[in-house]
């Protein structure tokens, strides 16, 4: 009997870790966790997010050898499949959110700020009197 819950206890570890293991490498921010993160960039930080009255923002800093170039295809590619509208080559618009890329080139590396934010909030035309 012992045996058999050391060996359960043994496999439920092991799935754990998998699982783990997967989510770690799924190819999305942990911080924005609807974002994509192209092959060859890592999350640098922990990253900030919170929630606003007006929606959630959200800022993660990345890194890694690649090009401006590869990292505007690769957004300008996927983020419409996932819902977002290209506005600029470095801004994107869904619902009512806002998602900015910013580059900073540092030697080989390629440094890639994600910012999340809410729309400005159209504002209302004067009532007519």
């Amino acid at each position: 009997m012992r045996f058999v819950v050391v060996l359960c206890l043994a496999v439920s570890v092991a799935l754990f870790s998998a699982s783990q293991s997967r989510a770690e490498s799924s190819g999305f921010s942990a911080v924005i966790d609807d974002l994509p993160l192209m092959q060859g960039l890592e999350e640098v930080g922990d990253g900030v997010e919170f929630s606003t009255p007006d929606g959630r923002l959200a800022e993660i800093l990345t890194e890694g050898p690649v090009s401006q170039a590869e990292v505007v295809k690769f957004y300008a590619s996927t983020l419409p499949q996932l819902g977002w509208v290209k506005e600029t080559t470095d801004m994107f618009v869904r619902e009512d959110e806002s998602l900015s890329l910013a580059f900073e080139q540092m030697g080989k590396t390629l440094r890639v700020r994600f910012t999340l934010a809410p729309l400005a909030s159209k504002q209302k035309s004067p009532a007519k009197k």
